[in-house]
């Protein structure tokens, strides 16, 4: 499904992107937005294992769950200043994600965010809610 696509433009046009639309693309190396904002960005680029580096529009309204759980070569994410939410498995299995800035606009994160990553330090000093669910959000973090 989509192994040949190597890179994605998405025009300013488009306010919504849900679904699994990206999942799997394993040659997917540049994601670029035309556009500063997405009302709704969900869980589509699971499993993109080429993927590097992404830079998400200035404003994303909401976004779901797994956005890039499995991406295993993902290295830099720049987040949109205003993302109140960090939901379940988000950067789940980003073996060679070791450093996020977290907006200080999040004030909430699900479990097992960072599960299966490379993260060395964050500052979580503004986050309000944390879902622990059954497992810390950091339970396998450094695992290589």
């Amino acid at each position: 499904m989509g192994s040949g696509i190597s890179e994605i433009v998405i025009p300013a046009s488009v306010k919504i992107i849900k679904g699994s639309v990206f999942a799997n693309c394993k040659n997917l190396k540049k994601v670029v937005f035309e556009g500063d904002r997405l009302d709704k960005l969900s869980g589509c680029f699971q499993r993109c294992t080429a993927l590097q580096s992404i830079e998400l529009p200035r404003y994303v309204g909401a976004v779901s769950g797994e956005m890039f759980f499995g991406c295993t070569n993902l290295t830099n994410v720049k987040l949109p200043e205003n993302l109140k939410e960090l939901p379940n498995d988000t950067f789940r299995d980003c073996a060679k994600l070791t450093t996020v800035t977290i907006p200080a606009s999040v004030t909430k994160m699900g479990s097992e965010v960072f599960d299966g990553c490379g993260v060395v330090s964050l500052d979580l000093s503004h986050v309000i809610k944390c879902r622990m669910n059954h497992f810390f959000i950091f339970r396998s973090v450094n695992k290589q």
